[in-house]
């Protein structure tokens, strides 16, 4: 799975359900030469802003999506 896939299912789920914060951490990230993000040329790294700008204008249409239905429903 993909860094934006990991994202984007991450937003999904908090959607779904109730989530809490957890303050302590549960796990570390390392960075070596040969990780994917490493040495990302800026238009790489613009690429992946971008979609990860995408991704989270569409959970926020779906969340917003959510609401008018809700509102919706409970008129009913």
């Amino acid at each position: 799975m993909s860094y934006g896939e990991d994202y984007a299912a991450a937003l999904q789920i908090c959607r779904e359900y109730q989530i809490g914060r957890i303050y302590e951490s549960l796990y570390f990230c390392r960075r070596w030469p040969g990780n994917t993000d490493a040495g990302l040329s800026l238009d790489a790294a613009n690429r992946n802003n971008a979609f990860k700008d995408k991704v989270r204008t569409d959970e926020i249409l779906a969340r917003q999506e959510m609401m008018i239905k809700g509102v919706e429903e409970s008129r009913v």
